[in-house]
């Protein structure tokens, strides 16, 4: 039996009906309505399953398994790697009004990765997308494999419910603390808090962290999200020549410091009476020294990544 051209056009316009604008459907509305929330919000979600859980791959890296429900209690997590394959499933993971959403940061080169949470239709599992590691090689502050380590383990820690009751910076704050205290732990390298905070002073205000990190690693009361704010504010001009000294100074020394201090001095007026000035100048330095371990000295100064939660 032949299929006309006619029949043909007739059934894809049926079925662009039916998954994508089956509320507009003039003929069979029901059935099309049935098929477009089976198609978005049960098959399509069912294929996070074909993808690995959190724990397989923490343990190809070389870490506990374990460490998925110390960071995130009770979830089921898929990890979704930056392929061809693995993109466009986590696209289209939470239907067509998500669907811009996710493909923005999915395509976006310079968002290392996401968490998408659980919602209706998604079967519990939380979705974490992540870069390749070679992705990594670039990162400011930190080494290529600790860089990814800390992605993947930031963004488990995303799927945590109580992660979910944080906002904003402050959100992605606790985050980097519950990645960087399990990893400093698993590898006995305290310093590698340093160097993250480092790289979080030349991320974007919506992910620097840095001194929320310090705060809560030295067990001192926190800045809040306004405080971070004006301090990012005041400081996005005159932080970046103060960095941009001390690396043109070459050897670290107190003398270096001080000296750096005296130059952009006149960048910094007024910042005295900000609670939270001095320690973000401490920080500069002390983060500086330990991100030289993993960045030579003599390499052209790479460019920090923007990140997304």
């Amino acid at each position: 039996m032949s299929v006309t051209k006619e029949q043909l056009t007739t059934t894809a316009k049926h079925v662009l009906h039916a998954l994508l604008f089956p509320f507009i459907a003039k003929q069979h509305q029901l059935k099309k309505i049935a098929a477009f929330v089976a198609f978005w919000y049960a098959l399509l979600p069912s294929t996070a399953f074909l993808f690995p859980r959190a724990e397989e791959v923490l343990q190809r890296e070389g870490l506990p398994p374990e460490l998925v429900q110390e960071l995130a209690p009770n979830r089921h997590i898929r990890v979704f790697q930056d392929t061809p394959l693995g993109a466009t499933a986590v696209t289209l993971q939470h239907g067509p009004i998500r669907l811009f959403d996710l493909a923005s940061r999915v395509f976006n080169p310079n968002i290392s990765g996401f968490a998408a949470a659980p919602r209706l239709g998604s079967y519990g599992v939380c979705k974490v997308f992540i870069r390749q590691p070679k992705w990594y090689a670039n990162v400011i502050g930190l080494r290529a494999e600790e860089a990814y380590r800390i992605d993947l383990l930031h963004e488990i820690r995303h799927c945590a419910r109580d992660n979910a009751a944080f906002k904003g910076v402050i959100r992605e704050g606790d985050a980097d603390e519950q990645a960087v205290r399990v990893l400093a732990r698993e590898t006995n390298d305290e310093n590698i808090a340093l160097r993250l905070m480092f790289n979080r002073l030349n991320a974007n205000s919506s992910h620097n962290t840095a001194l929320y990190l310090d705060a809560r690693l030295q067990g001192v009361t926190p800045p809040t999200a306004d405080d971070l704010a004006r301090l990012d504010q005041d400081l996005q001009t005159a932080s970046t020549a103060f960095l941009a000294c001390l690396q043109n100074a070459g050897e670290m020394k107190d003398d270096t410091i001080t000296a750096c201090r005296t130059e952009t001095r006149p960048l910094y007026e007024g910042l005295d009476a900000n609670p939270w000035f001095a320690r973000y100048q401490s920080l500069v330095a002390r983060s500086y020294v330990a991100a030289g371990e993993a960045w030579p000295r003599g390499a052209s100064r790479p460019v920090a990544p923007g990140r997304s939660s």
